[in-house]
């Protein structure tokens, strides 16, 4: 149980997703019989997987270089050095999805998504400088 407390978090979410959708897909294709979907789900916990073994192996090379970056955040949060949050990188994010659901809905949406991706770039243009 101590190897398992050593993974970073994100090897433990993948992980457990893939897990799950092993599981769920071994359930799905015995009683639904559709093979798609069982596919889908078989496919998605495999990946999942793969990204699990890939971020455990990069835990185990890395622990070093993690416990430098650790004691460097540690130390930066003493000094009261954190990171600014950003809203125009938010409004980036939120008008990429936006744009991006407007393919299959029309150019309605793909048009506001585009200008909040625009504001939002202009905004952190200004606020670098």
């Amino acid at each position: 149980m101590g190897r398992l407390r050593d993974l970073s978090v994100g090897t433990k979410v993948f992980g457990s997703l893939g897990v799950y959708f092993v599981a769920l897909g071994a359930f799905y294709g015995s009683f639904a019989y559709e093979w798609a979907g069982t596919a889908l789900l078989l496919l998605s916990g495999v990946a999942s997987l793969v990204v699990a073994i890939w971020l455990g192996q990069r835990d185990e090379v890395d622990s070093s270089f993690n416990e430098e970056v650790h004691a460097e955040v540690e130390s930066a949060a003493a000094h009261g050095e954190l990171p600014d949050a950003s809203p125009s990188a938010l409004l980036v994010g939120i008008g990429m999805v936006v744009a991006i659901a407007g393919l299959p809905l029309g150019i309605w949406v793909i048009i506001p998504g585009v200008v909040m991706v625009l504001y939002g770039v202009m905004g952190m243009m200004a606020e670098s400088g």
